[in-house]
């Protein structure tokens, strides 16, 4: 399987991705519990999946660049472990999966709330295999199908293993630190022509400027 290199370093990064997603998983999914038996002018179905299932994505990968740099960086001595690690291209969860360690793959599913074997998580896994790609164009097929108590359980589970490694095993060097990847986002823009403008901005809250309940 193809995979990408990635600086170690970023893995905190990318962790926290992750959890964005499942967050958005999980918030979308209870709106959509609370929809029940009322009438609704938006549909989250597609998007609560497409999100759980591209941050279970992000989990697998995640995992497999934790296992990579422990197996061939962590070993070395300080000097000479480098910031790279790698993780593998593709969307298929099942396959993702697969190509873990063996051990971390029966350590997951241990910690599954569902008590499920190792078969059965493959093979759900297998079914919803390109879950991310299939449901963003969900109208495209006639009818589709989520297990989203699956998509839940084995979430959290991913979540808790990566946080663990992030904030008990993952190695820190302070000379990688100013390698980490940031982001940032222009959120709002407003033209302010005159103090008597700017004094009604700087008296508003970022809720009230973003327009935020």
């Amino acid at each position: 399987m193809k995979s990408n290199k990635i600086k170690y370093s970023n893995l905190t990064s990318l962790f926290f991705t992750a959890e964005g997603f499942r967050n958005n998983f999980m918030d979308l999914r209870n709106k959509l519990v609370k929809s029940l038996g009322h009438i609704s002018y938006e549909n989250n179905m597609p998007v609560a999946a497409t999100n759980g299932y591209f941050a279970l994505e992000l989990y697998l990968k995640l995992i497999y660049a934790f296992e990579y740099w422990e197996t061939n960086e962590r070993h070395k001595v300080e000097k000479e472990r480098e910031n790279l690690t790698e993780f593998c291209k593709g969307h298929k969860l099942d396959t993702l999966f697969s190509i873990l360690h063996e051990n971390i793959q029966n350590d997951l599913v241990k910690k599954l709330k569902s008590k499920i074997s190792k078969d059965e998580v493959y093979n759900k896994l297998e079914i919803c295999s390109n879950g991310f790609q299939e449901w963003r164009y969900y109208f495209e097929v006639n009818s589709k199908d989520g297990d989203f108590d699956f998509l839940s359980d084995i979430l959290n589970t991913l979540s808790l293993y990566c946080k663990d490694y992030i904030q008990n095993k993952k190695y820190t060097n302070e000379e990688w630190s100013k390698e980490y990847t940031s982001t940032t986002a222009t959120l709002h823009k407003e033209q302010v022509r005159t103090s008597d403008d700017l004094e009604i901005l700087l008296d508003k809250s970022i809720s009230q400027i973003l327009d935020i309940d």
